[in-house]
């Protein structure tokens, strides 16, 4: 199996009050997610996501 690295291609952002800080994010995948996605990846040589 081929090593995939996710990246962000894109970020939308909509804050309640600005911040003053460093601002930063985090996506947590399940296995079940993680899986599929290598799935898609494999056959495809790229899988594109979006989470809400």
């Amino acid at each position: 199996m081929k090593k995939f690295y996710p990246f962000v291609k894109s970020m939308d952002i909509k804050y309640l009050v600005p911040a003053r800080t460093d601002a930063r994010g985090e996506v947590r995948l399940s296995q079940d997610e993680a899986g599929e996605i290598a799935v898609r990846a494999e056959a495809d040589g790229k899988a594109d996501s979006e989470w809400a």
